[in-house]
């Protein structure tokens, strides 16, 4: 879909503003998936970790 809105605007007009808050979007999404993996692993250790001195009850 965005080659077709490329294709059809010419190379050297401006991008829209809706094109740009994607991009903006698509950068932010790129940096902030390293802290939620960091996140996901913490959490599990935490759960793990209280699983295994707790124990079931």
């Amino acid at each position: 879909m965005e080659r077709d809105v490329e294709r059809e605007r010419k190379t050297d007009a401006a991008p829209n503003v809706y094109e740009r808050v994607l991009a903006e979007d698509r950068r932010v999404m790129r940096t902030s998936r390293g802290g939620a993996h960091f996140g996901l692993v913490l959490t599990a250790l935490t759960l793990g970790a209280f699983g295994y001195f707790e124990g079931p009850k």
